[in-house]
């Protein structure tokens, strides 16, 4: 493991976090730190430059989170960048734990049978509706949903069910999540 130096002061207007991230990202693009070497740790990094462990922490992170390093938990950083096919760098593929299943039927939601979804017809009425509508849908959603549906859907209900509903009764949201904390604002978080 060798002791990187960078000197801070060349850093201009750039935060010193983002600063040091780039100087480790360009010695390891340049092969100065070579594929599987360890990193300092942050305190002995930190200590080092003359910066704080959060700084270390946070360009550590970004090298992370864009591959070119990892973490061992107690052990350390390791970068994990490759020099192969003639100087053109790519990065190390990783084995993820969950794999896809192929089911005969799969009955969760989101799963649509690609081979027989009309893509044709979803694109048309994709670019009529982006081309009929397109200030209105720039415009903030309202808190209940659009107008439009919601009168939409109340007509449904009516032809279908001879249920007669307000549009304004109707609330759309965006997931089972947003709309339990929708109920819990109307009934007050005392309700059971």
């Amino acid at each position: 493991m060798k002791m990187l130096t960078y000197n801070i002061e060349e850093r201009g207007n750039k935060k010193l976090y983002e600063y040091l991230y780039l100087c480790m990202k360009h010695d390891i693009l340049d092969g100065k730190i070579r594929n599987g070497e360890k990193l300092p740790s942050k305190r002995t990094l930190a200590r080092n430059l003359g910066v704080s462990v959060i700084t270390v922490e946070n360009a550590y992170a970004q090298l992370l989170l864009e591959g070119y390093i990892i973490s061992e938990e107690k052990k350390g950083y390791y970068v994990n960048y490759e020099d192969t096919f003639g100087g053109k760098r790519r990065k190390k593929q990783f084995q993820t734990k969950y794999t896809e299943h192929e089911y005969f039927v799969d009955f969760c939601a989101n799963k649509t049978p690609y081979e027989f979804f009309p893509y044709s017809i979803w694109a048309k009425l994709m670019r009529e509706v982006l081309t009929e509508r397109e200030i209105e849908l720039l415009k903030t959603v309202p808190f209940h949903g659009m107008e439009g549906l919601r009168i939409t859907i109340a007509e449904h209900l009516y032809e279908t069910r001879g249920m007669t509903v307000s549009p304004d009764c109707i609330i759309i949201g965006a997931g089972i999540e947003y709309l339990y904390g929708r109920l819990l604002q109307l009934f007050g978080k005392h309700a059971v």
